[in-house]
């Protein structure tokens, strides 16, 4: 597996953010097409690719506050628990500290679990609790700082 950050993306990747952002958030608020679209153009995206394969998940990363910002990520459900995400945000947050941040701040929803503990064990930590952040659920501010 490799993790690529695509310095141009072209419009199949966006069409392939917006697919699998689609097929992964099934039953929960999803960004519309217009703000992923934007992220990715305006921000860093971060493909994981299986050896000799398609992409199996993406990470967008924007700035917030001069900071880097975990916009949106995901995997396919069927590539899930194979160390792709892990993956993803080992890159997203090397490539930050190589550009000088000491910073990487993302929201999660409250009730993804299995997020969340992926996050802990990448050095994040819950530095809020954001009452009514989503539609349908209160979202956790998580931070990874380096000294």
């Amino acid at each position: 597996m490799s993790v690529k950050l695509i310095e141009n993306p072209t419009e199949g990747d966006i069409l392939y953010v917006n697919s699998l952002t689609r097929d992964s958030f099934t039953g929960v608020e999803v960004p519309p097409e217009s703000h992923l679209r934007n992220a990715v153009k305006s921000g860093r995206l971060f493909l994981s690719i299986p050896q000799d394969s398609q992409p199996v998940g993406y990470a967008i990363v924007t700035e917030r506050y001069d900071a880097p910002w975990l916009f949106s990520m995901a995997v396919d459900p069927y590539a899930r628990k194979c160390g792709y995400g892990q993956g993803l945000l080992k890159a997203v947050t090397n490539d930050a500290y190589d550009r000088g941040h000491r910073m990487v701040g993302l929201t999660v929803k409250q009730d993804n679990i299995g997020a969340q503990i992926m996050y802990l064990k990448a050095g994040f930590i819950v530095e809020l609790v954001m009452y009514n952040y989503y539609i349908d659920a209160d979202g956790l501010l998580m931070r990874k700082r380096w000294k």
